[in-house]
């Protein structure tokens, strides 16, 4: 198994590359490409700059909604960087670049039930395993179909869950948090970047208990 193949389930986008905000706000590739990825066949650099994403421009946008506009098509085989290479300061490159959105088979991480307690509270119990590319959807589809059943309190279990994505873990905060900031990252340089939940996905009401475990 190639090292790309063992990174796939994590890669929200499916090209390879993380992204993030650099000093002047700007989004960059954070990381090489994992072997095999469409990014390391284009020979894609650490620090290149991703100018758009299909055609919209990155600017003042986190990475975190980039992924967002990509995954609206999910189904799209393709995503179009353009991309921007600095030497020293001075642009010597600028390019348009296809890559091929590659993803394996990722098993559904979650796993859920209500159960009733002694005093007829329902409680939407749903067990996390990893956070991977499907964890967002699926943890969606379960806490709806939970809340249709009648629940009216939640436990998340995520015992024993390895970690994952990161975008998959803020994307999470989402669904019971709109428009908040979930986490800030911290730049060696000293420079923070908060990291803002979606607007208008939240899906439990606001005023219902939600444990995590």
């Amino acid at each position: 198994v190639d090292t790309y193949s063992k990174y796939q389930r994590f890669d929200m986008v499916g090209v390879g590359i993380p992204l993030i905000t650099d000093g002047d706000k700007r989004v960059i590739v954070a990381a090489p490409p994992v072997k095999g990825s469409s990014s390391a066949r284009e020979k894609l650099r650490v620090g290149d700059v991703v100018s758009a994403v299909n055609g919209v421009s990155t600017t003042n946008r986190e990475p975190l909604k980039i992924v967002e506009q990509i995954e609206e098509n999910p189904t799209a085989k393709t995503v179009t960087f353009s991309m921007k290479r600095e030497e020293d300061g001075v642009v010597v490159r600028n390019w348009d670049v296809i890559l091929e959105r590659q993803f394996e088979e990722v098993s559904d991480p979650t796993r859920f039930k209500l159960q009733t307690r002694s005093d007829g509270t329902k409680v939407g119990y749903i067990k996390i395993t990893e956070f991977n590319s499907l964890v967002v959807t699926k943890l969606t589809e379960a806490l709806t179909e939970l809340k249709a059943k009648g629940a009216t309190a939640y436990v998340l279990d995520v015992r024993s869950n390895p970690g994952g994505a990161f975008q998959s873990a803020t994307e999470i905060a989402g669904l019971f948090l709109n428009d908040e900031v979930a986490t800030i990252m911290v730049g060696k340089n000293g420079d923070s970047y908060p990291f803002r939940t979606t607007t208008g996905k939240v899906v439990l009401p606001t005023d219902q208990p939600v444990v995590i475990w």
